[in-house]
């Protein structure tokens, strides 16, 4: 844990003993279609030669009209087949190609540079898809980006209509206590707690500088944006999240 990893890489593998079989049974489908379209290639090409020369030679009675026809009958089969041939070709390259991509789908990489906060399973460990070591079957890690962070604070219902999205806030981390820090309102949430009154609301934080984690511990105070307030004057709300 605590691992900074970049956007793309790999992060491990779910069990692909299946999906490598699948692979090559597809691939082996494919070089065989492959032989089978050269195969019926050959054949119209062969075709094709004693076609030319009946033809050629009806025109002066050597050939009958019937030979010359059943020539032209062969050739125009064997023109099919390798239609027939080529479209199986490509059939099996799209059975290939989706092969491949469930092989790519077993591969886990980082969806955005971040850091890893949680690992549920342990290396070597062989997963299969739709399951994990840890309680959660879905989740295999956890990675966070710590460029920007988030902060929830839970603002008393009664104060709520003072607080809008964009709207300035300083942020104080219980462990800096002496560094502030600059957040602004990312949303409120449209539904408020019954048990607590309170409604959470969620601040963009960005982590100018490093040094901050996921999961610590602040406290918010909340400028005011309008009103005859002065802008960047202390609002009494004040509030404590993570």
């Amino acid at each position: 844990m605590g691992q900074r990893v970049q956007a793309g890489q790999i992060l491990g593998r779910l069990d692909m003993a299946q999906a490598l079989l699948n692979r090559r049974i597809a691939q082996s489908n494919v070089d065989m279609a492959v032989a089978r379209v050269a195969s019926a290639e050959a054949e119209l090409s062969q075709s094709l030669d004693p076609l030319r020369r009946l033809e050629a030679l009806a025109p002066r009675g050597i050939a009958s009209e019937a030979s010359v026809a059943d020539a032209r009958l062969k050739a125009a089969r064997l023109r099919h087949e390798v239609n027939v041939q080529n479209r199986a070709l490509e059939t099996s390259r799209l059975y290939l190609e989706q092969a491949e991509l469930d092989l790519e789908h077993l591969v886990i990489r980082a969806p955005f540079t971040g850091t890893v906060v949680n690992i549920a399973t342990v290396p070597g460990q062989v997963v299969s898809s739709g399951e994990s070591g840890g309680s959660d079957p879905s989740v295999l890690m956890t990675l966070v980006d710590t460029d920007t962070l988030f902060v929830d604070v839970d603002i008393a219902e009664t104060n709520i209509a003072g607080i809008a999205p964009g709207q300035p806030a300083r942020v104080v981390l219980d462990a800096y206590p002496k560094q502030e820090r600059a957040a602004s309102v990312l949303l409120i949430e449209p539904s408020a707690s019954r048990q607590k009154g309170t409604v959470t609301v969620r601040l963009s934080l960005p982590n100018t500088g490093g040094g901050m984690l996921a999961n610590m511990a602040a406290k918010v105070v909340f400028d005011r944006m309008s009103g005859s307030d002065r802008p960047g004057s202390e609002k009494k709300e004040k509030g404590e999240g993570q």
